[in-house]
């Protein structure tokens, strides 16, 4: 059993078994998430809704986050044709992880990388990407 006393003991012992841990952990994939910012003015931009089609009546394809905590969204109707357009107030809130709050809807945030992503609804692999 590995205590302090065997730390203390014997270090290199430590070291072999860490790196073991390490190198196990880096092997099977597993790593440390990546933290969504808590800076406003990182979610500045435009989103697009994931899948492109479907019928989401809800929520709109195209969503504008300035930096001035308004948000425009923009949807296109198939049957009628025409462009619905909508305007709210959005704002960042913790919970267990970051969201974005867009009118009555909050949105948990995931990082990949460069890829920022706003979920919708996780069962149905609905989600927002940030595209500029």
């Amino acid at each position: 059993m590995l205590n302090a006393h065997s730390i203390a003991v014997n270090p290199g012992r430590s070291l072999c078994l860490l790196l073991a841990l390490c190198a196990a952990c880096a092997l099977s994939g597993c790593s440390t998430p990546i933290l969504a910012s808590t800076n406003p003015s990182d979610y500045v931009g435009e989103y697009v809704l994931h899948p492109g089609k479907g019928d989401h009546v809800k929520f709109a394809d195209f969503l504008i986050l300035k930096a001035d905590h308004s948000a425009v969204g923009v949807r296109f109707s198939d049957e009628t044709q025409q462009v619905l357009e909508s305007k709210l107030k959005w704002g960042l809130s913790r919970t267990n992880t970051e969201n974005v709050v867009i009118g009555d809807f909050s949105y948990p945030v995931t990082e990949a990388g460069s890829i920022m992503k706003l979920s919708v609804d996780d069962d149905a692999g609905l989600y927002y990407e940030k595209v500029r």
